[in-house]
């Protein structure tokens, strides 16, 4: 950690932390890789000192990042400061005060038809008076028969026995679903992470490579990953190939516009330096 934060601080001394590798004054970047070379030896011993190419190539480009989420993020505090102060505005408080009221005005209602329904039950019954004898007969309910209450208490009694089974049997087949789905996706999950890992120990030599032409053009990472070129075995195939073989390739690439010519010149003369042959 101290090696990396010693190479931070001579990186501030030599390039603007603010722009990145390819943004930098001509001739910075490959000033500042001889300097970093010659204060730690420990780099000479790569091909083209490319991990501190590496590490300094991404350290600009998230200091960039985050530089440009913090301006994202004030703006978004400044609107919505903006829109609070905007809801305060005497129009939003008139119409907010008379929601207020029309609240209100239900409340009141719901009180009046309770107090309504309350008054109903306070009423005296109904009665049958005869005009002849002047007695008074209430209505009374007809009674229950012996066979309607036994027939009804074994229809309640029933049903809760015979839903018992139906509902421990859903419980039980849901939860070993959930266990099941469980341990899919978590082997799932697993055999992902392997396979990133795999893939990012792959390319970091092909993202090296790129770092260390002149210029550095790691950016071109992704095009190389779509070529099939994704790791050091393919590679040092491509740098095999005879030359003849080699231009067609990167002829067909500038002619779908995947590359331009100066990226081409740069690419073949970097892989001849990795074989040994340039002049």
């Amino acid at each position: 950690m101290k090696l990396w934060e010693a190479v931070r601080d001579l990186a501030d001394e030599h390039l603007n932390k603010d722009r990145l590798v390819r943004e930098q004054e001509a001739g910075k970047w490959n000033h500042f890789i001889q300097t970093a070379t010659a204060h730690f030896p420990i780099f000479a011993r790569f091909y083209s000192s490319w991990p501190v190419r590496v590490y300094v190539t991404n350290w600009l480009a998230k200091r960039k990042y985050c530089k440009k989420t913090r301006k994202t993020k004030q703006s978004d505090k400044e609107n919505i400061i903006a829109n609070a102060e905007t809801a305060s505005t005497p129009a939003v408080l008139h119409k907010a005060s008379k929601q207020s009221m029309g609240s209100e005005a239900i409340k009141q209602e719901s009180r009046d038809t309770t107090d309504n329904i309350a008054e109903s039950f306070d009423r005296p019954r109904k009665t049958l008076r005869s005009t002849r004898s002047g007695q008074v007969y209430v209505q009374m309910p007809p009674k229950a028969t012996p066979s309607s209450s036994q027939s009804s208490t074994q229809k309640f009694s029933g049903s809760p026995v015979s839903t018992a089974p139906s509902v421990a049997s859903s419980s039980q087949a849901s939860t070993s679903t959930l266990l099941s789905s469980h341990g899919t996706t978590a082997s799932q999950t697993s055999t992902t992470q392997s396979t990133t890992s795999s893939t990012d120990n792959s390319s970091d030599y092909v993202i090296a490579f790129l770092a260390s032409l002149s210029p550095p053009m790691p950016y071109l990472w992704p095009t190389f990953e779509r070529l099939g070129i994704s790791d050091a075995e393919c590679l040092h195939a491509l740098a095999a190939r005879p030359d003849s073989r080699l231009d067609r390739f990167f002829e067909k690439l500038v002619e779908r516009k995947h590359l331009s010519e100066l990226q081409v010149d740069t690419i073949v003369w970097g892989l001849k330096e990795m074989v040994g042959g340039a002049e």
